[in-house]
């Protein structure tokens, strides 16, 4: 203990007064009191000096108004473009060239977008029935038709089958075929295949049958066939029997193998398709060789003065690729 005017050490003992300058001494309990306050003091002074001297990073400072209001106005940009993104459709067509489904052009899908292929319809039909035959007791008629069937889609089709109806007015059906195939029956498009073959129905007047209703069942294919060429295509007219005759040309990329099937086309002046009939070759063509075939057209009123143009097409199974 010091005298806090002399500065006298005093050592432990507990004066009054000061026993060298007579200073009157605080007690024990002033000392402690005195000494709680300079704690105080000191903390106060360490604290405010720590504030002084504190990081300026250490603080967040407020954003000013100015700011929050330019980050929400980018924010409502924002939302606005992605509104108008989604309704466009994202801005992409979706307009394929691919396409297809139960045919659909969709080729991946093309397009269809989608449209149906069971929508396609011949480009050009044909029908013909001879008057009954005075002998015959049956309550039949015999004839023959043709149709041309043109691809109009942007990818390729395979018309697997057909069928064809023969009404009368009132919708009843007097006849029908589905027995020959269409050349060729994978078609490109804009490439055109055609069918004939000989007809029946069942009525005594070739007038009862009123209309040809045809049925195509069509599906997407990636194929492609093979045609073969054709020489001296040409119809021989007698009295009793029509047919068409000429040489087909192997000039595809390998032998034919099987059955080559073959459809001779017959047109007016006008390119009207006024008949058709299937033939086959039933040898094998080797490749770069050719063979003779020969089309019968019974049942029919094609004559010389009617058939301007004749022309065949064809191809063998193996061909398909």
């Amino acid at each position: 203990m010091k005298c806090p005017k002399c500065n006298a050490d005093l050592g432990d003992q507990d004066f009054a007064f000061c026993p060298k300058c007579g200073e009157k001494l605080p007690g024990k309990s002033e000392q402690e009191n005195q000494s709680e306050q300079g704690s105080d003091t000191t903390s106060q002074t360490d604290s405010k000096t720590f504030e002084k001297y504190q990081d300026p990073s250490d603080k967040v400072a407020k954003p000013k108004k100015k700011y929050v209001w330019i980050v929400v106005l980018v924010l409502v940009i924002l939302l606005l473009f992605i509104l108008i993104r989604a309704c466009s459709g994202g801005g992409k067509s979706n307009n394929n060239s691919g396409a297809s489904s139960a045919y659909s052009k969709d080729i991946s899908t093309s397009s269809a977008e989608k449209v149906d292929l069971q929508s396609l319809s011949t480009s050009q039909q044909c029908f013909y029935f001879a008057p009954k035959n005075a002998y015959s007791k049956e309550d039949k008629i015999y004839g023959s038709y043709a149709f041309e069937v043109t691809n109009t889609f942007d990818v390729p089709i395979m018309v697997s089958s057909y069928t064809v109806d023969f009404v009368d007015a009132s919708g009843t059906i007097l006849g029908h075929d589905d027995n020959a195939n269409l050349i060729p029956h994978i078609l490109q498009p804009g490439e055109k295949g055609y069918c004939g073959s000989f007809a029946r129905a069942i009525t005594s007047d070739p007038a009862n049958v009123s209309q040809m209703k045809v049925t195509l069942n069509v599906e997407r294919t990636n194929k492609k066939v093979e045609m073969f060429d054709f020489e001296n295509v040409n119809m021989l007219y007698s009295q009793n029997d029509v047919k068409a005759t000429g040489t087909v040309i192997n000039n595809t990329s390998s032998d034919s193998n099987n059955m080559t099937s073959i459809v001779v086309v017959c047109f007016d002046k006008d390119d009207h398709l006024i008949g058709a009939q299937f033939a086959a070759v039933n040898s094998k063509i080797e490749k770069g060789k050719s063979a003779t075939f020969e089309a019968n057209f019974s049942n029919t009123n094609l004559t010389k003065d009617k058939v301007a143009k004749v022309m065949a097409f064809g191809y063998a199974s193996q061909l398909i690729r």
